[in-house]
């Protein structure tokens, strides 16, 4: 107890936790009552879209979030195939001119393929691609000419490829385009890696000329009419970002076998199939 300033008596009133009131030491009983609350007002929840269940699974992530590339409307674009030959294991600094070739026999030897991004270079980069394919298409008669190699069961691989590249010159017969060691025209002409004249040794390699894996696909049987592998965009988009950079609108393609694999694959001179054929599905 005590006395304010104007001189009157203040009494100390403490509450304890079991319901009771001190009052200059006499203890008053009072009910335990807690103070009345108000109910609030029930809350809307904002009702949410239903899940698109048409969500391709592949662009979800481990906790089925949806990734950068999932988006509710695509287009397809193919990219338009501007050359294409084949890179032969045993043929180097060759008077050859494999550009001109129908085929391609992946196995014996390496497919080159180089396409227009023109239409599609902007969604790779921002990344609103959401699924690549190549497509190879068996022409095993080299047009009714040859009688070839069937295709063999195995795995295909493909890979980001520098694009300077010669694919062949019109008008010259010999020494015209890529070979194994030769990246251009001419006797010796240029090497693969930094190899400014191309010799024995100048062979096109990895990471020098092409990078990773971007996509595999395997042969099933001697069958197979077509073969389509499906590629990863982003490590699509990372080695283009690097490979690409003397010509930032093109894109190059290299794809190899892997063990026993093989597959004669037309090429862009083919009258009777389709050469090489890239699609894109892009965000709208």
């Amino acid at each position: 107890m005590g006395v304010d300033g104007a001189g009157r008596v203040r009494r100390a009133v403490v509450v304890t936790s079991f319901g009771a009131l001190f009052a200059c030491g006499t203890i008053l009983n009072v009910e335990d009552d807690p103070p009345p609350t108000e109910t609030p007002p029930p809350t809307e929840t904002p009702s949410q879209p239903e899940a698109d269940a048409t969500a391709d699974a592949a662009t979800l992530d481990e906790g089925g979030v949806e990734g950068p590339a999932s988006c509710a409307k695509t287009k397809t674009i193919a990219a338009r195939l501007l050359a294409d030959t084949c890179v032969y294991e045993n043929d180097c600094k060759g008077a050859n001119s494999h550009g001109t070739n129908n085929h391609c026999t992946v196995g014996i030897g390496s497919l080159l393929a180089r396409f227009d991004l023109t239409e599609v270079a902007t969604a790779l980069e921002n990344g609103s691609v959401k699924s690549v394919t190549l497509t190879l298409f068996d022409n095993r008669t080299c047009d009714g000419k040859c009688t070839t190699t069937l295709p063999l069961p195995g795995a295909l691989t493909v890979h980001v490829l520098r694009n300077d590249w010669v694919e062949y010159t019109d008008g010259v017969d010999d020494y015209s385009g890529a070979d194994r060691c030769r990246r251009t025209d001419g006797n010796p002409g240029a090497g693969w890696g930094t190899a400014p004249t191309a010799t024995d040794s100048s062979r096109i390699s990895s990471p020098a000329d092409y990078g990773e894996v971007v996509g595999r696909e395997t042969i099933a049987n001697d069958a197979t009419s077509q073969l389509v592998i499906s590629l990863d965009p982003s490590k699509l988009a990372k080695d283009w970002a690097h490979y690409g950079v003397t010509a930032p609108t093109r894109l190059s393609l290299l794809v190899a076998a892997e063990g026993e694999a093989r597959l004669v694959a037309a090429t862009r001179e083919s009258n009777l199939r389709n050469g090489p054929d890239l699609r894109f599905e892009i965000c709208e």
